[in-house]
């Protein structure tokens, strides 16, 4: 029969759990050789871990999770708190209440986070659902991301679908097929999207749209653009002009 290892408000030095690890507001030490658990890992209140870890899974239902080091599981659930990892994430699953940080990299099928995700590394999944902050410094290779509140992304970022309420701002080179954006989406390289629907205000550089770009404000475009058709509310200013379709404008039309 598996073992149960338990530690509860201490530090212990550990290396293998053939079983269950339950952490009650501790600390484990595993610098040396890393840690590996055969089950589940299961926190409860704020725990800490030092060096690589590897379980089934970890769960923990109250309380901030740090790892100082890379975590491997099939499935991560932090159901009340935050998880804190100083180097690399692979998992199948992982779900954060509240905030989830890494360092390194992240490579995983779903990502649900309730609040905010602060990605300093690169971050590859097949699905990403953020209700609050998504910040990404690094590569974005996502099939499909929904964000609630706001998405900002400083390295190159893939994506098939990007739906955002709030604001989008890319910073590095952006290829995707759909970006949908409640407020306003501004990108400070020339793009390569396939349509862009926009309640606000829409800030290219260029680059190239090549179905619609749909904006219920004002649309303001830096450099040359090509398009397949335009539709806007409100203002279009094209500084460098550009190629497309039909340009339909509510307000004012401006081609310098």
């Amino acid at each position: 029969m598996a073992n149960e290892y338990r530690v509860n408000r201490e530090t212990a030095q550990l290396s293998n759990v053939d079983g269950d690890l339950y952490v009650e507001r501790g600390a484990v030490d595993a610098s040396e050789s890393g840690l590996v658990v055969s089950g589940v890992i299961r926190c409860e209140g704020d725990c800490e871990f030092t060096g690589d870890v590897e379980a089934q899974s970890i769960v923990s239902r109250k309380g901030d999770i740090q790892i100082a080091g890379s975590v491997k599981a099939e499935s991560i659930e932090i159901k009340k708190g935050s998880l804190r990892v100083k180097d690399s994430i692979t998992a199948e699953r992982i779900r954060v209440n509240k905030k989830l940080e890494f360092r390194e990299s992240m490579d995983a099928d779903t990502v649900r986070i309730g609040g905010t995700l602060n990605a300093l590394g690169d971050c590859k999944a097949s699905r990403i659902t953020v209700g609050g902050t998504f910040r990404a410094e690094r590569r974005v290779n996502v099939d499909h991301i929904d964000v609630g509140g706001s998405l900002k992304t400083e390295g190159e970022t893939t994506s098939r679908i990007i739906d955002v309420g709030g604001m989008f701002k890319a910073n590095g080179p952006l290829t995707a097929e759909e970006i949908d954006v409640g407020g306003m989406f501004k990108a400070g390289v020339p793009v390569k999207l396939v349509s862009v629907k926009v309640g606000g205000t829409v800030g290219l550089v260029g680059g190239k749209v090549e179905k619609i770009i749909d904006v219920g404000g004002t649309l303001k475009v830096e450099e040359y653009i090509e398009f397949g058709d335009i539709d806007v509310g409100g203002t279009v200013r094209l500084r460098k002009g550009g190629s497309g379709g039909t340009i339909d404008v509510g307000g004012t039309l401006k081609i310098q």
